[in-house]
């Protein structure tokens, strides 16, 4: 049975760029999410989201095939249930990012192959990330007051197993290292 690491966290602290890295070392497979938005140059179906319209996507969450879904930006992001059976049932390990919520959902119906790895950064390093992504003030006002206000707040951090902070000024070659170190050792405890 595969264990299922979950990466989660404020908008900017990174955990696109760390699982990038970690399915760069080829021992853990990416758990892919379906979106309702369309597919952005270079994306493909199947690798790097399931691409659904959204008649399909909301009769897939009306006969409760996501784990978890929700709304950004005016469209629909969710982890099918088939997924995750398929990545518990399996032999390798895999990686996902979700929200506080997947946590719980996954956590809930997978306890012994879900463990939760939260990615923090610090206020300021959050603010110049969101600020370099380009979007408008609006958007990054946004996310940025959601990332103080709830994502780095003690019931939000309340779903991890295990907490890397990921600081503007550390290289992210170290915030990697730590966070396979993490993995590591939760193999090890599962006899893997």
């Amino acid at each position: 049975m595969g264990q299922m690491f979950i990466l989660y966290g404020p908008s900017a602290s990174g955990k696109t760029e760390i699982q990038r890295a970690l399915l760069e070392d080829g021992d853990l497979e990416r758990i892919i999410t379906a979106t309702s938005r369309p597919p952005r140059p270079g994306e493909r179906n199947g690798v790097h989201y399931h691409f659904m319209n959204r008649t399909d996507f909301i009769r897939l969450a009306e006969q409760n095939g996501f784990v978890e879904y929700t709304t950004y930006n005016g469209e629909y992001y969710g982890t099918p249930r088939s997924e995750l059976a398929e990545r518990a049932a399996g032999p390798t390990d895999a990686v996902v990012i979700l929200e506080a919520n997947g946590v719980r959902a996954v956590k809930t119906l997978f306890p012994l192959q879900a463990f939760a790895i939260y990615i923090g950064a610090d206020p300021a390093s959050l603010r110049r990330r969101l600020e370099a992504r380009g979007g408008s003030a609006d958007e990054t006002a946004s996310r940025l007051r959601k990332a103080l206000e709830e994502e780095t707040a003690e019931p939000y951090l309340r779903e991890a197993d295990a907490a890397v902070w990921n600081r503007d000024g550390r290289d992210l070659a170290d915030t990697v290292r730590e966070v396979r170190e993490v993995i590591e050792a939760t193999r090890r405890k599962a006899g893997r």
